[in-house]
């Protein structure tokens, strides 16, 4: 059974004059911007945001980025309702990449059920829909909240555990109120919600924090940016070591081309 939250998100209010709080213009604080203000930013501070953002990668130019992302604060993450891990202790990663998707086949590839019949990855993985999801798909509510339960199971390198995350989405959408050169724009962020179930007694996974924005830049060309904040350590490999990091990396990567993929044979 899990604990449902509610999820609020500020709505733009009446325009007119009224100053906006500023979006942040450099990537290393608009990556943290879009997680830590997920709920709390208005509709057109967002909407800056992802114009700073399409700057801060030349969106125009689009070529695959990645890097590392500074730690979230402990306010921020707490801010989630989860307060079980210090994210000082994890490594922040990001990439950013195209997807060959229009932006209503990006949201329903994000929100389906069946993750693992176009990505793989997990032994198992359940996605109870909590709130508003196919409303959320296809426009008609703001936003969009679910659940996921896994089992992850890696042989070779004997990881194996059992988590649960909670994945939230949220438009920005288009409005004669405040510059949106590309229609809607997606924002969404994942927490694990606990530390995760390890099999083996020297593993631990205690934290994993995410956040994730879609805009449809040119038709069928999604810009996507994902970041992460990660602390695993299983056995002698740790969320410190570059192979773990580059591991991280090529999976995010690896759900990119599948969904260009799925979107190609859609």
């Amino acid at each position: 059974m899990h604990t449902t939250r509610v999820l609020v998100v500020l709505p733009l209010l009446a325009t007119g004059c009224r100053q906006i709080e500023p979006a942040p213009s450099e990537l290393q604080d608009l990556m943290k911007f879009f997680f830590t203000d997920f709920e709390t930013a208005e509709d057109a501070t967002m909407a800056e945001a992802f114009r700073n953002l399409d700057a801060a990668v030349d969106g125009g130019n689009l070529e695959y980025q990645e890097g590392f992302v500074d730690a979230l604060s402990k306010e921020a993450t707490d801010a989630t309702g989860y307060a079980h891990a210090d994210p000082a202790d994890a490594i922040g990663l990001f990439i950013v990449n195209p997807i060959a998707c229009t932006m209503d086949q990006m949201v329903e590839l994000v929100t389906m059920k069946d993750q693992i019949g176009t990505y793989g990855t997990y032994e198992t993985l359940e996605r109870t829909w909590v709130e508003a999801v196919p409303e959320f798909a296809s426009g008609e509510s703001p936003t969009g909240m679910w659940s996921d339960d896994f089992h992850y199971k890696n042989g070779f390198l004997k990881i194996d555990y059992t988590a649960t995350t909670e994945g939230t989405g949220r438009w920005i959408p288009a409005s004669d109120d405040y510059e949106s050169p590309w229609g809607d724009m997606l924002v969404t962020r994942r927490v694990m919600i606990a530390p995760a179930e390890n099999a083996e007694a020297d593993h631990s996974y205690p934290q994993d924090w995410r956040s994730e924005v879609y805009y449809e830049r040119s038709t069928g060309e999604i810009v996507h940016l994902a970041a992460m904040w990660r602390e695993a350590v299983f056995g002698n490999l740790s969320h410190e070591d570059e192979l773990a990091q580059r591991t991280l990396l090529n999976g995010l990567k690896d759900w990119d081309d599948a969904s260009s993929d799925a979107c190609a044979g859609r």
